[in-house]
């Protein structure tokens, strides 16, 4: 009887041990595209503040490719309960999971919600060399003439913003795709292309610099960093909105406490007016959506973007 107090003793103290250890272990934040862009700048930023709240480490993990299918398929076989952190996308949990013919992870059985953390508008810029200043302009040079755009890749929320202008237009206009938005907007300068939509936080710059020429954004209302520039509402497309979003997601069926301490950790971070001011900086909305709130928003843009890749008939 001692001997089997002194194991079912060892066994406790080894189960207490391997608890501690978990609940003070790194989380690994996994974001699915390079460093140096949006969704990378994000997650630095926000990940060190979970480090303060949460008092552990956050390990930024880069996963590029396959408009974040890479990333998000390694992340769909992690173990439950694991200290990971997935940043989801428009891209990988709402348009991949219609576009790729053979992906290997279901975007709402594969996953454990969290919330919702961030917006991000696309331009539509074009070269300041032209004589193309408005939407209106741009619309009417495409019905004369046969017009080329690029973007990011096929499928990407910057492609979906062209085909909507111009499904909905009847304009002329052939997609290009690239190997992500920097090609894009290089030969866009060049002269290669005639116009691109992507994140404003890549276009801005240009635009600033005299490189491009902004001629609206992508959200109902206008970007503060941008106040001058209209939407695409206001450029005659109503009711048009087009927006990057990002969302955190844990292992497939981990506990909800996790998700919990994650988002009490994530309230008190967005009340912080620095917070918000750094993430504004990067041309972001910091938006906090959680429970079913954050589930039905991932619902209804499924919804629309597969409507509109079958609709395109686009496939990878």
């Amino acid at each position: 009887m001692k001997k089997l107090k002194v194991i079912l003793g060892l066994a406790t103290t080894f189960a207490m041990t391997t608890a501690f250890a978990q609940a003070g272990a790194a989380y690994t934040l996994t974001v699915p595209f390079s460093p140096g862009g949006a969704s990378d700048s994000y997650a630095r930023i926000v990940g060190k503040e979970l480090s303060s709240e949460l008092g552990v480490p956050f390990i930024i993990e880069n996963k590029p490719g396959a408009g974040g299918s890479v990333a998000a398929t390694a992340f769909a076989g992690l173990p439950k309960n694991t200290k990971n952190l997935f940043l989801g996308t428009i891209s990988t949990h709402a348009i991949n999971p219609y576009l790729y013919g053979n992906l290997k992870y279901d975007p709402n059985k594969d996953f454990t919600p969290v919330a919702m953390v961030l917006s991000l508008p696309n331009m539509l810029a074009v070269n300041p060399k032209t004589p193309v200043h408005n939407v209106k302009d741009l619309v009417e040079l495409g019905k004369k003439k046969a017009l080329s755009f690029g973007s990011a890749g096929t499928g990407s929320s910057a492609h979906l913003s062209s085909e909507v202008m111009v499904m909905s237009s009847g304009m002329q206009a052939t997609h290009i795709p690239y190997k992500g938005a920097s090609p894009a907007n290089t030969d866009l300068m060049g002269g290669q292309i005639d116009f691109v939509f992507d994140n404003i936080s890549s276009v801005l710059p240009l635009v600033k610099g005299g490189k491009l020429r902004a001629l609206a954004v992508t959200d109902l209302k206008r970007s503060d960093f941008a106040p001058d520039i209209p939407t695409m509402d206001e450029s005659g497309f109503k009711d048009y909105q087009v927006i990057s979003w990002f969302g955190f997601w844990l292992p497939k069926d981990s506990d909800p406490t996790m998700a919990k301490e994650i988002n009490e950790a994530l309230a008190k971070i967005y009340a912080k007016p620095e917070f918000q001011k750094a993430i504004k900086q990067v041309g972001a909305e910091p938006v906090l959506k959680t429970g079913q709130d954050f589930t039905s928003f991932v619902l209804s843009e499924q919804k629309r973007w597969s409507a509109l890749i079958k609709k395109l008939d686009l496939k990878i």
